[in-house]
């Protein structure tokens, strides 16, 4: 609060679907959004959409600004050139980036007219706010290193020498970051890389999480997974998320438990394999699965609602990953009670301690994991469920409102840096 009396923030985003699985920024959002607004701030959340354009009432103190890029300019022309060419440059992605930037701080400084705006938080990627308003005390949310999140793909990545490979989009991702009054990230890891990428004071600040079991959809999965035990991956299926990895073992496994399936939910994205082949995650992870493909299940597209009941049911929680920024997916997961294997080095070491609240594992080594999904199905019961309560209770600090006074507390703090006389 400003003096007794509630605050105007902005959220700026790329897009902006609520209630979808699809990215950890559009939670964060969504969480963040929710828990000011309970609190009596005005939130503004201003998102490019192709489908949906103006302002729109979506909950209590919460409005979206859509902006179309149909309706802009330089938002047509953009739009026309990729209508006409099925494959386009580095420079028209640099170009599209601009030209979000521009649309989206040219709808926030309307905005502002009208209505004041205390504060902009900025989501980091695409580089939103390279056109900030100087006016308006600015903070942007670290989602990502845009270096190395691209380099993961490459299935020979290595950390050490991806840090190096900065392209031009990079650079100007980060010359968003710098522009910036304050800067946090979600994860330590992150944090640190951003430090040494750009000499700046990067904050931590966990993101929180919530979810009204209330909610839960059981109906459209009963029929498929109702009276199955199965293992469960779920978030973008890329190599990133160490897809490759998963698919080393995917065959032993199955044949090692005949009475397990093997589960994936999310975005089903092309992967580039060791040997050069590019090929869509399913696809390659049935291929791997062998004589076991059909105990390989996939889900796309679900909405939260009906994901969380996946997650309740499954025996493990499999969630390795070459690099994250603490990931919604294994916060999900042992909120829910749940077992997760991860990988160290991912950022899951900041919520997960080996063998008390989950199990952590080495990146890039298939054995690793096969020996770590041994170790949990060899566990009794009643460890199980002794695992499963401390990852639950490992999350208090990650409750609402103990978010919110962190967030506030940093709001505040750049609201009384910005007040001060400059010397």
């Amino acid at each position: 609060m400003i003096g007794g009396l509630h605050m105007h923030i902005v959220y700026a985003i790329r897009e902006f679907e609520y209630n979808t699985t699809h990215g950890g920024v559009i939670s964060y959002v969504t969480n963040i959004s929710e828990i000011f607004a309970r609190h009596g701030h005005k939130i503004s959340i201003v998102a490019i959409s192709d489908k949906h354009r103006g302002s729109h009432f979506w909950k209590k103190n919460i409005t979206i600004e859509y902006i179309n890029l149909r309706d802009t300019f330089l938002g047509r022309q953009l739009l026309t050139y990729k209508e006409s060419h099925t494959q386009y440059s580095c420079l028209i992605r640099i170009i599209e980036k601009v030209v979000r930037s521009y649309e989206i701080n040219r709808r926030i400084k309307k905005l502002h007219k009208t209505d004041k705006i205390d504060l902009i938080q900025y989501a980091s990627p695409t580089a939103i706010g390279l056109f900030r308003i100087r006016a308006i005390p600015t903070i942007v949310r670290i989602s990502q290193d845009p270096t190395l999140w691209r380099e993961t793909e490459d299935p020979n990545y290595n950390m050490k020498s991806s840090m190096n490979r900065v392209s031009f989009e990079d650079k100007l991702e980060l010359a968003a970051i710098k522009r910036a009054d304050v800067v946090f990230a979600p994860s330590k890891l992150v944090a640190e890389i951003i430090e040494k990428r750009l000499g700046l004071n990067v904050s931590v600040i966990e993101s929180p999480f919530n979810h009204n079991k209330n909610s839960f959809q059981y109906k459209n999965q009963k029929s498929i997974l109702h009276d199955k035990n199965y293992f469960l991956y779920f978030g973008i299926l890329s190599n990133r998320k160490a897809m490759l990895t998963i698919a080393d073992i995917l065959e032993n496994v199955l044949r090692d438990y005949p009475n397990m399936y093997f589960v994936f939910a999310g975005e089903n994205r092309e992967l580039e394999l060791k040997d050069g082949r590019r090929i869509r995650a399913v696809k390659y992870l049935k291929e791997k699965a062998g004589k076991q493909k059909d105990r390989v299940i996939h889900f796309n597209g679900l909405k939260r609602e009906s994901l969380y009941p996946i997650i309740e049911r499954a025996d493990i929680c499999i969630l390795p990953s070459r690099i994250d920024n603490l990931a919604n997916s294994f916060i999900e997961a042992m909120a829910l009670g749940k077992i997760v294997i991860s990988t160290y080095g991912s950022s899951a070491e900041q919520l997960i301690t080996q063998g008390v609240n989950g199990i952590l594992v080495k990146q890039e080594s298939p054995r690793s994991l096969k020996n770590a999904i041994d170790f949990v199905m060899k566990m009794d019961k009643i460890k199980r469920n002794r695992i499963g309560i401390r990852a639950k209770e490992s999350l208090q600090r990650l409750e609402p409102e103990m978010v919110y006074q962190k967030h506030l507390k940093f709001y505040l703090d750049l609201l009384k840096k910005r007040e001060r006389p400059s010397l």
